[in-house]
């Protein structure tokens, strides 16, 4: 099993290599700052919306470095088996390496395929802290303001955490839309 993981990594780094070195560059941006909204879903945590921050710092066309931070009121039922509180304040900090794979929508629309994988901390109200693993991927379309993206990107957040009513794993899925100012 974590040969196969191993494997499918290398392989994705090594098409991802390849791809960009034939794409155009569009942009000699280096960084991105992006305010987004993210709809979080956990296992034992009903649906949220949380407000991020995000912070990548673009190496080249295919490499990327990044920071999130993710912060709001979770939501979940009275009787979770986590000894949360509704409305108890959540928060994720995390880092991330991205791979990137330039792409063109349609005619002549640049965009950013990417995937990520990183490490972070996750808060939930004042008892729960838990390091927090990630993989996911998203997009950047490239508008025709130069300075401005439209950024989507998803992410499934792994942690243990203690659950006297179910399984200690917790997966969680967070989508996060809106736009990227680089620069």
């Amino acid at each position: 099993m974590a040969m196969r993981l191993i494997v499918t990594l290398c392989a994705i780094f090594i098409s991802s290599s390849l791809l960009s070195l034939k794409a155009e560059t569009s942009s000699s941006k280096t960084f991105e700052i992006a305010p987004l909204a993210s709809f979080y879903n956990g296992d034992a945590l009903r649906t949220t919306t949380l407000g991020v921050a995000t912070v990548n710092w673009h190496i080249n066309r295919e490499f990327w470095l990044g920071v999130d931070f993710y912060a709001g009121r979770m939501a979940v039922d009275r009787t979770n088996g986590l000894g949360l509180q509704p409305d108890n304040k959540m928060y994720i900090l995390d880092g991330a390496f991205y791979w990137n794979v330039p792409a063109t929508l349609g005619v002549d629309i640049p965009a950013d395929f990417y995937t990520s994988i990183g490490v972070g901390y996750l808060w939930l109200g004042k008892a729960a802290r838990e390091w927090t693993g990630f993989i996911g991927g998203g997009l950047n379309i490239h508008l025709p303001i130069e300075w401005m993206w439209v950024h989507f990107d998803l992410k499934n957040y792994f942690y243990v955490l203690k659950n006297t009513q179910g399984s200690d794993f917790n997966s969680d899925m967070a989508l996060s839309l809106g736009p990227s100012f680089v620069f």
